[in-house]
């Protein structure tokens, strides 16, 4: 994925005809363009036929209207569309932006492994030496000032846009977006001792966005445009991810994408 991480877990070698197989009922059509048994046909309204009489006078036929306008097709006798209700990615690729995801117990770097060859300690460890260097360096921009987070600014005010212009304005703030090493961080998560800090990091070892396994798909939200994401489940999702690693066998295999 582009801007998620995903798990997919398979008993078989993770070929790109396993993958492509076990990913495909989460496809999107509309950039896949794969009409297959996951996709369905959505006819096109009452209204959007009825509105077709605003459009004559740039559309001679219904059929242009549907094709030129709505960009629909005609199936069964009905203009409509197909789409997967159940769609998750539009594209995805092994390793993508995190490549060399899994340490193994060899020291080296992979996208595909089985369990028993992850270094599960190692990897904890090089989390724990990120976390500590990432916490330092935010507290060095914050040092030792007043912030106020988000959700306690977005409560103190009538609409978002307000609530969005108070909180940018604190000093601290704009001095983490001013730097490129704080600019996307979340500040929220820094406003704890240190050994929380990384202690919670060393528990989301392995830790992806979502999780594909047993032909279910798991994850911490709903996936947006722009790496938006919607109804985060937060803490409870690293709860969750490890009873699903936990059930994961030493032979199965492991694959980022």
């Amino acid at each position: 994925m582009s801007h998620f991480t995903v798990l997919v877990v398979t008993d078989a070698y993770p070929s790109h005809d396993v993958l492509t197989a076990t990913l495909q009922p989460w496809h999107t059509y509309e950039s896949t363009g794969i009409k297959d048994h996951y996709v369905t046909f959505v006819p096109a309204t009452a209204a959007e036929i009825a509105a077709y009489a605003e459009h004559q006078a740039t559309y001679q036929t219904i059929a242009a209207y549907f094709q030129d306008y709505h960009g629909y097709e005609r199936h069964a006798g009905q203009w409509g569309y197909w789409t997967n209700s159940h769609a998750k990615w539009d594209s995805w690729q092994v390793g993508g932006r995190w490549t060399g995801f899994f340490t193994r117990i060899d020291g080296q770097m992979t996208d595909i492994a089985q369990k028993q060859d992850i270094d599960i300690t190692r990897m904890r460890l090089t989390k724990a030496i990120n976390a500590t260097e990432r916490y330092q360096t935010v507290h060095a921009v914050i040092a030792g000032r007043a912030v106020i987070p988000w959700s306690h600014v977005q409560a103190a005010h009538d609409t978002l846009d307000a609530a969005r212009a108070a909180y940018y304005a604190q000093p601290v703030i704009q001095d983490l977006g001013a730097h490129r090493d704080t600019a996307f961080l979340r500040i929220e998560d820094f406003l704890c001792p240190q050994d929380a800090y990384v202690e919670r990091a060393e528990q989301q070892v392995l830790q992806t966005f979502a999780v594909v396994k047993d032909g279910h798909w798991y994850e911490q939200g709903s996936m947006g445009w722009f790496a938006i994401v919607r109804e985060d489940k937060g803490a409870a999702w690293t709860d969750e991810f490890h009873q699903l690693i936990e059930c994961v066998t030493d032979e199965q295999w492991l694959t980022i994408v």
